[in-house]
């Protein structure tokens, strides 16, 4: 975006998750390198595209090429699909927690953990700032960047 600066506010996580109907179907992924064997959903603007990576606590690091039935330019739309038992995806941590804390997804993989993401906050150019920018942003900035996010409270973390 042309003239926007970008303020980096925290650290998000994947998941790699699925519905409990398609495992109970299908089984559940042990290894990254299961995944080859498993339907998934790609998220279209992933920069490795349909390679996912993964490391596990230890360093050691797995990359799968994956397919499957559906891909997104947007992972919010890959979340009926999931819940739909079509496949597994990876999800970010902010979309995912409801579903997972329910029940109505499942993380698999756990000790395994895709590249971190970002969230940022993008300010448009010029001065003076309008509130209506400065306090939400600055509420994100507050709020999120210093620990963890209130979504993550009880999500699955690496083994």
């Amino acid at each position: 975006m042309r003239g926007f600066t970008s303020r980096p506010v925290r650290s998000d996580s994947d998941h790699c998750v699925g519905a409990p109907a398609y495992f109970a179907r299908h089984g559940t992924p042990q290894r990254p390198r299961d995944l080859e064997r498993h339907a998934c959903l790609g998220y279209s603007y992933l920069a490795t595209g349909d390679r996912w990576h993964f490391t596990n606590a230890e360093g050691v690091a797995e990359a799968v090429t994956v397919r499957g039935p559906l891909s997104a330019t947007n992972a919010d739309a890959l979340e009926g699909a999931l819940l739909a038992g079509i496949g597994i995806a990876l999800q970010p941590d902010f979309l995912a927690w409801e579903a997972l804390r329910a029940g109505r997804l499942v993380a698999v993989l756990v000790g395994w953990n895709p590249p971190p993401g970002a969230l940022n906050v993008l300010i448009p150019p010029g001065l003076p700032r309008a509130s209506r920018v400065a306090v939400p942003r600055d509420f994100l900035i507050r709020n999120f960047a210093a620990g963890a996010a209130p979504w993550t409270a009880g999500l699955p973390t690496a083994a």
